[in-house]
């Protein structure tokens, strides 16, 4: 059987502020880190089993779901526990069910957490139900990476069906005259397609080509962002989510068109950054959209159906209007 993948800190600091932040030493640590199964399906869902430990004299914020990336999400809500720690600290057992969809090396999630200091031991609250205090300090954790086996399914299928000789279809019977026929058979069957080849190709290759055709920057981040759309996460209860992946949309669209400016940068970098560009196009409804999404991610905001789609169509149409593709 095998054992789950296991990934332990020895002391080392795995918690890297973002930017901006001021380091805070030992406040919180990644102690352990399991993949369930330890190497997960393409699309199939896991779990990311965490420990994370927390100095006395701090709160954890513990967010509900993962930071989405361009190829791994949250599957669905966290849940945990906690156990007590060495020095009042606290270990807090969370269980974050994630689903990616790249085969080989697949980046996991970043877990950003939130932390606030306190007086005695330490305690964990659910970030979604605590308000933002401007005391608190922000902390990105890198959880790595995972293995996804290819999609060997198929190959496998193919292996198992081992061709038999002909005596085992027709019986041993064959005969100079039979094999003769099919081998004419065959030989017309060759040449008729080989005549009907430029017909079929210029009747389709043309098609063909153009959805082969690799897809622009903006035409991948707008066709992802019709997709969030219709998913309906701003109409039933799933802001949080419905805001994430929209600004997740405009981050990687910006690092590909802009290489030297990494999803990693903070909200007001970014924004500053892009005021910034020579080819800069107005950001102000922009920046009171990515304003808007940081609330809501962090508990704070909830704003009705019909505002959230016009702050999604404020990224839609910024990526929309980009200078290049």
């Amino acid at each position: 059987m095998k054992r789950p993948f296991v990934l332990f800190a020895f002391g080392l600091q795995l918690v890297t502020p973002l930017a901006g932040q001021q380091a805070v030493g030992e406040v919180v640590r990644l102690v352990e880190m399991r993949s369930v199964p330890e190497s997960p399906g393409f699309a199939e869902p896991f779990e990311l089993q965490l420990t994370v430990r927390v100095a006395a004299g701090n709160v954890l914020l513990l967010p509900d779901s993962l930071a989405p990336q361009e190829t791994a999400e949250s599957f669905g809500p966290a849940t945990w526990q906690v156990a007590p720690a060495p020095g009042d600290s606290l270990d807090v057992i969370a269980v974050y069910p994630v689903i990616g969809y790249r085969e080989g090396r697949l980046d996991l999630p970043i877990l950003e957490l939130r932390t606030r200091p306190a007086d005695g031991v330490a305690r964990v609250l659910p970030a979604s139900e605590t308000p933002l205090l401007a005391e608190d300090r922000s902390h990105a954790v890198p959880l790595g990476a995972v293995l996804v086996p290819e999609l060997a399914a198929m190959a496998d299928s193919g292996a198992r069906l081992v061709p038999r000789p002909p005596a085992d279809v027709l019986g041993r019977a064959w005969s100079l005259w039979l094999g003769l026929g099919v081998g004419i058979l065959a030989l017309a069957g060759v040449v008729g397609a080989g005549r009907a080849a430029p017909g079929w190709w210029a009747a389709t290759g043309g098609a063909l080509l153009i959805r082969l055709r690799q897809e622009s920057p903006r035409e991948k981040a707008l066709k992802e962002l019709d997709r969030i759309r219709s998913l309906g996460w701003h109409t039933n209860g799933r802001l949080d989510d419905f805001y994430a992946s929209t600004t997740d949309v405009l981050r990687r669209f910006v690092q590909e068109i802009e290489p030297d400016l990494p999803t990693s940068l903070t909200s007001t970098e970014l924004l500053r950054a892009l005021e910034s560009r020579p080819r800069a196009r107005n950001t102000e409804a922009l920046s009171r959209t990515i304003s808007t999404a940081e609330r809501t991610k962090f508990g704070i905001g909830h704003p009705p159906a019909d505002v959230a789609e016009v702050d999604w169509s404020v990224v839609r149409d910024w990526i929309s209007a980009a200078s290049h593709s």
